[in-house]
């Protein structure tokens, strides 16, 4: 039995045992004159963003057709790669570089599964890549061909991805906001993603009308005005 599951089990085990030793925000936390936030861990990160996933498919149900199974697996698997690294990177300090290193982790402990699963979770990894050329352009051919794979099938559910990786990006800060009314991590990161989301709603049918409203785009626009020129956020420098 041990030998038909061993595979198996090692996925199952290793993603419990190292997500929640991947703190995010670290920098936050760390970081002089800000209110420490709450402590989030991979493990929370994509148990969250999983939730939120339902919430855009039900969203934009009648909106976009979307591929939920594709979708809530890609963001199960999507920071496995980053335990395996052993460290998570900011969206601000993130390069192609860290995203080959990240899918190479992820290839080490999910090749050993058999081939037909591998493929499955394989695709929804690379899922998040597949509208990043100079990200696919590092990876070898096979996953350059699931990455164009996804282009063409799989479009709508791209843009899904990197509007929920962005959603669910807002939601710690703004948690943060709320509970101390310290505005720098979430000022930080409007500052970064609001252009991502007014693209978004040009590009992902429904999502200016559900989730990235106008309501919610002027007021994120108010909050950022309002503290111009101040708590500006640099990116870390590569060594």
């Amino acid at each position: 039995m041990l030998d038909s599951w061993g595979s198996m089990l090692e996925v199952w085990t290793m993603t419990q045992r190292l997500l929640p030793t991947i703190v995010r925000w670290d920098k936050y936390l760390r970081g002089p004159g800000i209110k420490k936030p709450r402590t989030q861990d991979s493990l929370q990160h994509s148990y969250a963003a999983t939730l939120l996933a339902v919430m855009m498919h039900e969203k934009l149900r009648n909106h976009c057709d979307l591929d939920i199974e594709l979708l809530l697996l890609a963001v199960l698997v999507h920071d496995t790669g980053e335990a395996e690294k052993g460290s998570d990177t900011l969206y601000i300090d993130k390069t192609p570089q860290d995203d080959v290193l990240e899918y190479e982790g992820f290839l080490e402990r999910f090749k050993t599964l058999e081939p037909k699963i591998f493929k499955v979770f394989q695709r929804a990894f690379l899922l998040q890549f597949a509208d990043k050329p100079a990200v696919w352009a590092l990876l070898p051919d096979d996953e350059q061909m699931i990455a164009s794979w996804l282009r063409t099938h799989k479009p709508l559910e791209i843009l899904a991805f990197d509007a929920l990786e962005r959603w669910d990006y807002i939601m710690y800060p703004l948690e943060h906001f709320k509970n101390t009314g310290d505005p720098v991590i979430l000022l930080q990161v409007l500052r970064h993603q609001m252009s991502h989301m007014g693209r978004l709603v040009d590009e992902l049918p429904g999502f200016g009308d559900e989730i990235w409203t106008h309501e919610v785009h002027a007021w994120a626009e108010r909050f950022v005005a309002q503290y111009e020129g101040r708590y500006t956020e640099t990116a870390k420098k590569k060594k």
